[in-house]
């Protein structure tokens, strides 16, 4: 059987959460519902493109369905407080070399602490690609999992969220944080 992606969209207190995932491990987790198109860009080789429904689903689970299933847990389990809910989930997203520095950096932001996009820079080794980090945060396409929300602005600021900044002041809130 070719490699397949599935999705599903996951009700959250802060609203929708589209979450999809392929062999390899999550791929896509933004909020909203995304379109096919939108997916497939998250995972751009694989051929198939699945609604997943875990009432409809029959027998033996795929991989990708396995690595779906083990997602929408943990976010469901991190809005229950579980912050560490990510630690094993498997992910697997696209991006380029410096995006990929960027986001491994973000992961090491522990649940309920911040750093300033200028930090993150720093931490890289590159104290001039302030912009840079911004840019890779924008295109992060796993909010929640590579946790971008925890970044702020040098003056303590919130600034840019691809869910919005109401939605990033609820998340640090959640965390037991109270900015901006």
């Amino acid at each position: 059987m070719a490699d397949e992606t599935v999705y599903s969209v996951v009700p959250t207190p802060l609203g929708p959460l589209t979450v999809a995932a392929n062999s390899a491990g999550l791929i896509l987790a933004e909020f909203g519902e995304a379109s096919e198109a939108e997916i497939r860009r998250a995972g751009s080789k694989h051929q198939l493109l699945r609604r997943f429904s875990p009432r409809n689903a029959r027998g033996g689970q795929s991989v990708a369905e396995r690595h779906l299933r083990t997602g929408i847990d943990a976010i469901r389990n991190y809005f229950k407080g579980e912050f560490d809910a990510f630690a094993t989930v498997r992910i697997r997203p696209q991006g380029t070399e410096f995006q990929q520095q960027v986001w491994k950096a973000l992961r090491k932001i522990r649940p309920g602490t911040t750093k300033s996009y200028s930090e993150l820079a720093q931490q890289l080794g590159n104290p001039s690609a302030v912009r840079a980090v911004g840019m890779a945060c924008k295109r992060n396409p796993l909010c929640l999992l590579i946790p971008c929300h925890r970044v702020i602005g040098k003056n303590q600021s919130l600034t840019g969220f691809a869910g919005g900044i109401e939605r990033k002041a609820a998340l640090l809130k959640l965390e037991g944080l109270s900015l901006g």
